[in-house]
């Protein structure tokens, strides 16, 4: 599915505006970013201004997996741009952790890879100890830095 860019809200939800109009919002498969919130956590505001960076008036190919929208209504895609896929790029920054719900998990091999790499160079989110969990991030030992 291709489809336009209209805004980016986080660093892995944005909205499109498909062929027939509609404005729907997609959420990146696989992928995890800090929340923003009322008070943002820690490269909270980069991943979302990278991901705005990609993105911003783009045309995007969705690929989805098993599920097509999550409890919430919203795409579930991996997306690519200019060939691609972003939510690889933001793994590779360290903006992003690897959040997997089955039986979405086409690409999960890959994306653990990317991120143990992002890991090792404790490039930006994993900079700071025991901040990425299994459950997302804490802000709590962020606080602690």
């Amino acid at each position: 599915m291709e489809a336009e860019v209209t805004s980016v809200i986080d660093g892995d939800t944005f909205r499109i505006r498909t062929d027939e109009g509609n404005t729907e919002k997609v959420r990146l498969l696989l992928i995890d970013t800090p929340e923003i919130g009322d008070k943002p956590e820690p490269y909270a505001l980069e991943a979302r201004d990278y991901a705005e960076e990609l993105l911003a008036g783009q045309t995007v190919h969705l690929e989805f997996d098993e599920s097509e929208r999550d409890q919430y209504g919203r795409l579930l895609a991996y997306v690519y741009v200019n060939e691609q896929m972003v939510n690889e790029l933001l793994l590779e920054q360290g903006l992003a952790r690897v959040a997997v719900f089955p039986p979405d998990t086409m690409y999960v091999e890959d994306f653990r890879e990317i991120e143990t790499k992002a890991r090792e160079s404790r490039l930006r989110v994993w900079s700071i100890d025991n901040y990425v969990t299994n459950r997302g991030f804490n802000a709590e030992a962020a606080a602690q830095k």
